[in-house]
Order: structure tokens, then sequence, then C-alpha cells
């Protein structure tokens, strides 16, 4: 066999099977179109490289694959194994041939990372139509791929690389769809997958970890830290696709490096922060599945089949011919548009062509699809009606009103709301949906000009504070003795057996809460600090009443005296904090501290409470200043603690001689968290919304990035979720 997959072409194998042509070809090896000649139809062969076929670990590789797709048997959603062939000494996989195309090339057509294009040309009758990934369609997709996963697992097999090029998507002339499994080259069976090793490479041999980057779960990552891999390994890694199938993007990008870092320690974006029009009980799912902690997804496919159904209204059953009665909206109802638009519509008028199709899909318009190549009449350019046009124009007016954008963009903003007005005015309908199309051209590009230009005042400033540093450190003496913390008054509390807890008393005040510093909401091209929308603008709180605060993270010890156990991954010692904590289990914990409040409620601070005693009195990036070389003296982050927690109060307090306010764990606090929440201005005692998705983390933990460390940056997560870098701090009102 050689390398020249050419060559195969016409070679009859097995006296039956007789190569047509290459279906596509990998890192691995090729899949070819062959007829059976026995059976009378068309089966897809999968042979390995020649180059490969002396690899031992790839021969094996292969072998696997055929004894797990026999294991797995028939399923209407899984690529099935046909027959085993043995060809000049190798393996080749003869496998059910699934015509369509795959998962990864309908979402980049979808979300215009590649055009449009025509499937066959003559725009007859019977002509193969364009799939898209509209709502309907990607649900549809996705339960019937969790189908095949609840099953597979079910067989004891775990598929471990789910990922858009795996999974293959066929509609037939009546629009119904077919998604199917495929590539289980590094599957394994549970019982294979309970003695895996740390993965931290990438797979193109058996001595790298399976699975690819960008999806892979933690487990696979750090094993020792997040656990063993299971069903939930495979539920992680659709829970990324899932995400990108919504919003065409990834939740994390990089190269190979940050890429697993961002696996295993930074929090997924919401999807609605790139879709808003996504549901919040749809965008639940999707953040569930991709928590850190295996406990913390879903535990089988099965079980965030259930929670996709619960959140659409769609059954398992449906998926495959779904009626009219499912629902898609990923919208709340009252939101949604009741326009219809053609294709042919968008076609006529390609100004308008990405407003009008991102809209349609995520608003639920109903889109009859096209036959291509059918001339476009002036009649089906008047589909667009004025009205409709200005839905779409003010749709996008909404997305690009942000505060960057009047910051850096106003003339740019002034012109669009000049064609918009013009538009509005118009009497001519025709002149009136070409004018609103223009602005809402304008309102598009707006975000991107503002952000650039933004990014360009950033570099400068940045330019001009390195030239001042320089010039400090010209002239800067030895760096001045530590000052002790002002304590104003000190708290003990008695838990029993010995067990105490010091707190702090933290005075009436005022002070500015979030960043003064430029934002950016995308992180390409950014370097350095990424200073994120939710932490401006800068605004004053005021406290009216004092309280006090726990001079320490609450321990592992006082944790263990108050619960009666102790849920942490690092006991080196009873002195480090407490970890693996829900925010649920922090009410718990403060209902029994309240059983031995004599005076006063225990509570978790507010976020307001929060920074106001971190930055104790201070308006720098962290409570010990601007310069970066000082905050290993006060806080354990990843550039100084290791590979978990410290005892408490092993740094430096803050100027009110609280300690560990930067790092070792992140603390829950009271709030639900709202991104949106500082641009109500100045504010006095602020208790956050009243109810939300997310509650608030602050402080960072042992694990994150310096940047995430400052005083400003409001982190948050799921009630019920729960990590080894999640711990608390309680205050308690007199």
């Amino acid at each position: 066999m050689s390398d020249n997959i050419q060559e195969l072409c016409g070679t009859l194998i097995g006296d039956r099977y007789q190569i047509v042509k290459v279906l596509g070809e990998g890192g691995m090896g090729v899949v070819y179109l062959a007829d059976d000649n026995d059976l009378g139809r068309q089966v897809a062969i999968k042979v390995l490289h020649q180059s490969l076929q002396d690899t031992p670990a790839l021969a094996r590789r292969l072998e696997m694959e055929c004894t797990l797709l026999a294991q797995l048997g028939s399923h209407p959603n899984i690529v099935t194994l046909l027959d085993r062939q043995n060809y000049d000494n190798k393996t080749i996989l003869v496998m059910e041939y699934v015509p369509g195309e795959d998962l990864s090339d309908i979402i980049e057509r979808t979300f215009q990372r590649t055009p449009y294009q025509k499937i066959t040309g003559g725009g007859g009758e019977g002509e193969e139509k364009v799939l898209m990934l509209s709502p309907r369609n990607a649900i549809i997709v996705a339960m019937q791929c969790l189908t095949a996963l609840d099953y597979a697992h079910g067989r004891g097999v775990l598929h471990r690389d789910i990922k858009p090029s795996n999974i293959m998507v066929r509609q037939d002339s009546g629009g119904n769809l077919a998604a199917k499994l495929m590539d289980f080259g590094i599957a394994k069976t549970l019982k294979q997958s309970s003695v895996d090793t740390a993965f931290t490479r990438l797979t193109k041999t058996e001595d790298r970890a399976p699975g690819t980057p960008a999806y892979m779960a933690p487990e696979q990552i750090e094993p020792d830290r997040f656990g063993a891999i299971g069903p939930a390994t495979d539920v992680y890694a659709f829970g990324v696709m899932f995400f990108e199938m919504l919003t065409g993007q990834l939740p994390f990008v990089g190269g190979f490096t940050e890429l697993m870092h961002s696996h295993t320690n930074v929090r997924p974006p919401n999807p609605r922060e790139i879709n808003p029009l996504i549901k919040t009980e749809l965008a639940h799912v999707v953040i569930r599945s991709m928590q850190k902690s295996p406990a913390n997804r879903f535990k089988t496919a099965s079980e965030m089949l259930i929670a996709l159904q619960e959140a659409v209204g769609l059954s398992a059953a449906n998926a495959i011919k779904p009626g009219d009665d499912a629902r898609f909206d990923f919208q709340n109802p009252e939101d949604k548009k009741s326009s219809h638009l053609s294709l042919k519509t968008l076609l006529f008028l390609p100004l308008i062509f990405s407003i009008v199709v991102g809209v349609a899909y995520w608003q639920n318009w109903e889109i009859p699809w096209i036959t291509f190549g059918a001339p476009v009449t002036s009649e089906s350019a008047m589909a667009l009606t004025p009205k409709q046009a200005q839905t779409v124009c003010l749709t996008f007016k909404g997305v690009a009103d942000k505060q960057v954008v009047h910051d850096f963009a106003r003339a740019e903003w002034a012109l669009a709301e000049q064609k918009l007005q013009a538009a509005a005015d118009e009497k001519d309908p025709d002149e009136a949906v070409r004018l609103f199309t223009e602005a809402g051209r304008l309102f598009t590009a707006i975000p991107e000009i503002a952000a650039e230009r933004e990014y360009e005042a950033k570099l400068k400033e940045e330019d001009v504070a390195r030239a001042i540093e320089r010039d400090n450190q010209s002239h800067r003496e030895k760096e001045p003795d530590y000052v002790a913390p002002v304590i104003n008054d000190t708290k003990t509390v008695d838990l029993g057996n010995g067990v105490n807890m010091e707190m702090v008393w933290v005075i009436p005040g005022k002070f500015r809460m979030g960043s003064r510093e430029i934002s950016r909401g995308s992180r390409s091209k950014k370097q350095g600090t990424i200073i994120s929308p939710d932490e401006s603008p800068s605004h004053t709180v005021t406290i009216t009443r004092g309280f006090w605060i726990g001079q320490y993270e609450v321990t592992q010890q006082q944790w263990l005296q108050v619960m009666g156990y102790n849920p942490s991954r690092f006991t080196e010692s009873l002195r480090n904090p407490v970890e693996q904590i829900r925010w649920t289990d922090s009410e718990n914990f403060l209902e029994k501290m309240n059983q031995l409040s004599e005076s006063g409620i225990f509570r978790l601070p507010t976020e307001a409470e929060w920074e106001y005693s971190c930055r104790a009195g201070g308006t720098t990036r962290y409570n010990c200043g601007n310069d970066l070389s000082a905050l290993p003296k006060y806080a354990w982050y990843a550039g100084n603690s290791g590979t978990g927690t410290h005892c408490v109060g092993e740094k430096r307090p803050n100027a009110w001689g609280i300690y560990d306010m930067h790092g070792n764990v992140a603390e829950w606090v009271q709030d639900w968290y709202d991104p949106e929440l500082y641009k109500r201005g100045t504010v006095t005692n602020p208790y956050g919304p009243d109810t939300g998705l997310f509650r608030v983390r602050r402080g960072g933990a042992w694990s994150y990035h310096h940047s995430r460390l400052r005083s400003a940056v409001r982190d948050h997560a799921l009630p019920d979720e729960k990590a080894d870098i999640y711990g608390l701090r309680i205050v308690l009102i007199p």
C-alpha cells in the first residue's frame, strides 16, 4: 500500500469491495467510497496511511476501533461496522457509508466562516438543498448525538474525541435530519479508561493524549486533580461542541498550552454573552455540561438529553422527525418576531446578507430553503418590507449600543443614526429598505471600529505608563520598610473544642468600586491585563453600616468543627482554606453558624462589602499597590502557589489586617451576578439583583493568573458548582 492515496482507487478488496474514490483524508488514514459487489450497495473503507502501518500503537488503535464498533452493534445515530478485511497484511474497516457532510463544515457555513455555496448546479427539481445550522437543526443534531452517546455509554464504550468533524449529518428530501457519530479510533471501554494516566499532549500516537485540545475535558489533562475519565468526559466535549453550534465560536481559543490551562482553570463564557438570543434555560444546559469537575456536570448523556428536552420542549423521538409543536425559540416568547423572510430576498440584497441571516436564524423566523439557480425577480425582491428591514436594523443597533462605541466611534454612530432617520422618513418602500439596510450595515461594523480604536488608545496609554515607570525606576530609592496594618477592632468567635474564628471590624465609608481602566470585550490581540466590561464603569459606593469580616478565609478546621466533614482536596493542613465548596454549601454552613451566634447574623459578604474590605482604603489594582513585584508577598496564585492552597495567614495582610483577600481560594459572596450592574452609578449598600443564573466569586485562587486577582475582578459560577478553587469568607452583622 502506498501513501499515494489515489493508487487504491479501482482496487478490489476481498473479492468483494471495489474502491471507487477518496472520501476524505486525515492525519492517520484515508476513507474511501467503495461498491459492495455482493450486496449491491456503497460502503466506506477506512485504512491507515502506509507510512503509519508499521506503527504498532496506531495498528492497535484501528483494531480497537473495530472491536468497539462491533461491540456497539447497530444504532441509527452511530456509523455501523459492516466488515473487517485484511489487505496486504493490514486491517481494513468496512463501514456504513453515510452521505452528507460533517458538522464542522455546516458550522463554518452557518456562521459565515466560509461562504454559502451551491451544492449542485442546475437549480432544477430534486436539487440538494444547502443544510444550515438553524436553531431547529442545532437542537435536532444535539439530541440525536446525545442519544448515540447514551447508547454507547450503556454498552461500556467512551468515545473520548467528540467534536464536529466526527459528526456526519444528512438531510433527506423531506427535510428530516440524521446525525451519525463516527470515528471511535481513540475510544475505550469504561474499564480501560479507569486506569488512564495524565494526558497533556496531542494524539497522533499511543503515547499522546487522546482527544482534540479544543474539546478535551479537564480530567483528560489533569486526572490527579479532576478524577477518572468517564461518561462525563464525553459530556464535557459535547458541551464544548454544542457551545460552538449555538454561537459559532469555541469557548476557549489559543495555543496548546493556553487551551490546556483554560480547560482546567478558566470558567467558560456564558453562550448568551456571544449570542444574547439564546434562552437562559438552554444556556444553563450548555454551561453545566462544561463544568470543570465531573461531579458538577451532567453525570450521563441521558441526563443532559432530559435537561435539553426540558429547555426546548422537544422529545428525543421528535428529534428524528420533529413535530410542528416543538419549541425551538432561543428567546423568551415575548421577544419573538413574527416576520417571514425568504432567502431569495437575501440573494437579491447582498448588503444585508449577514444581518438578516443572523437575525432570521436566531429569531426563529421561518425561512424556506431555496433552490439555487432560480432567477430572482423584482417581485421576489419586494418580499422584504420596510417594517422588516427596520426591525433588523434596530436589532443590530441595540447590539452595537455599548459605551465603548460611544467613547471611540461617535462619528460612525452619528452617521448610522442619520441613515436610520432618513430611512424612517422615506416614503418610497424600495428606497426605505435600502436605507435601513445601509444603516444596519453601519451599526454592525461600528463595534469592531470602536474596539480597534480602544485597543490603540490602550497601547498608547501603556507606552506612556512604561515611560513613566522607567523614569520612576531611575529615581527610585530603596523600597520602604513594610508598614503594619491599622486594625480597628478584633473579635473571636468560639466554635467549640478550642476552634476559634478571628474577625476584624470594618468601619462604614465610601470607596470607588470597579475598574477605571479601559475595558475590551474581545480577547484577540490584547496584550497584558484584560479588563472585563463588567468591571466598569467605576462608581462610588457608600457603606453606611460597619460589620465584622473574617480575618482569614474559612479554614478546613473551622468547617470540620461546624459541619462535621471536610470536603477539601488539599488536606495537608487543617489551617488550609476549605475548598470544593458550593455556594449552597456555604448557606448550610452559615445556618449552623447562626445557631452559635448570640448577637448578630452571619452571612456571606455582598460584592460591595467584599471589595470595600479588600481595598482597605486604597484605589490601586491590588490592595498592595500596582507593582506586581509586591504581589507574591501578599497572595498565593499561579506564579508562586505550586499545585494547591496554603495555610491561611502566611502572606502579608492588607491595610486593615485582613489576610488572603487576593488568591488562595476564590471566595463566594452573597450577590447574584449581573454584568450590567455597575452602570447604575452611585449606590448605597448595594445587594445586587434579586435573582440570576450565577453567584459571584471574588479574589481569585491559587491557580489564577495575577490579572485575575485584582480587587475589581468579578468572577461567577453556578450556585451548585464546586471545585478545588472555591472557598468562602464570612461576615457578622451586629
